[in-house]
Parts: C-alpha cells; sequence; structure tokens
C-alpha cells in the first residue's frame, strides 16, 4: 500500500466543540468541506503552521509537518504550503496584479510561476478593504 499523500490527525478545543480528525487523502486535489462553524479553517491554519493550539500529526508524503509526540512543529515558512484566505488578504494599495508581480518576485524560479496572469474584471484593479473580494490566476 502507498504512503498517503497527506495526512492529518488532530486534536484541538474550539469555543463550542472539540476538533478530533483523522483523514489521509492521496496525491492530487482534496476537498474540505462541512458546516459553517465545524473546524475547516482550523484544519486547514494547523497544516499551514498558522495554529499552535492543536496536537497530533500532520505529513504531506514523507516531510513531517507536525507531530506533538515527538516534539515537531514546522513554522508556517518552513511548510512551504500556499494558502489562498477566505477573505481578502491581498495587499490593499496594489493592484491584483501588481500582488501577483509580487509573489513571483519572492517565490523561487523553480515553483513554476512564469506564466501566473490575473484573468477577470479586477485584474488592474486595486483590491478593496471591504468584504471578500475575488479575482482568478490561470497558469
Amino acid at each position: 500500500m502507498t504512503q498517503p499523500a497527506l495526512s492529518i490527525t488532530l486534536r484541538a478545543k474550539r469555543p463550542g466543540f472539540d476538533l478530533d480528525v483523522d483523514v489521509s487523502a492521496p496525491a492530487g486535489l482534496t476537498v474540505l468541506f462541512g458546516a459553517s462553524g465545524s473546524g475547516k479553517t482550523s484544519v486547514v491554519d494547523a497544516v499551514a503552521g498558522l495554529t499552535r493550539d492543536v496536537s497530533g500529526r500532520i505529513t504531506v508524503g514523507d516531510h513531517v509537518l507536525l507531530d506533538s509526540a515527538q516534539g515537531i512543529c514546522l513554522s508556517a515558512h518552513e511548510r512551504r504550503i500556499g494558502y489562498v484566505f477566505q477573505d481578502a488578504r491581498l495587499f490593499p494599495h496594489l493592484t491584483v496584479r501588481r500582488n501577483l508581480d509580487y509573489a513571483r518576485r519572492v517565490t523561487p524560479p523553480a515553483c513554476g510561476h512564469r506564466a501566473l496572469r490575473p484573468r477577470g474584471r479586477d485584474a488592474g484593479h486595486r483590491t478593496p478593504s471591504g468584504p471578500p473580494h475575488s479575482a482568478f490566476v490561470r497558469r
């Protein structure tokens, strides 16, 4: 049997519920869905290394991101995981295109970002400071 590309075993106390996750996924697209307040963001934050108030084990292939029993907890920048937040987190003073240009400058060329191009009606506009905003990226 092959090792899963992503393996998550987490436990955490959250307001109103206890988070208890045990999931493995093969390589490819993985979708996490559930009711509002069910812990989806808590799981994604834990995988990305944005929260430390969880216990368990998270692996991506052979790479251990978190293993609370072994005292391993890589910081967010050591995990090399991309995260698209559900609310507007782009630099609000830049256009979508300039936000992508910034990402291109600070990301190693091996990440394959040469062909990132914003599309859609808001590609050249500034990102709003109000409600969530979307633009899509094509490779």
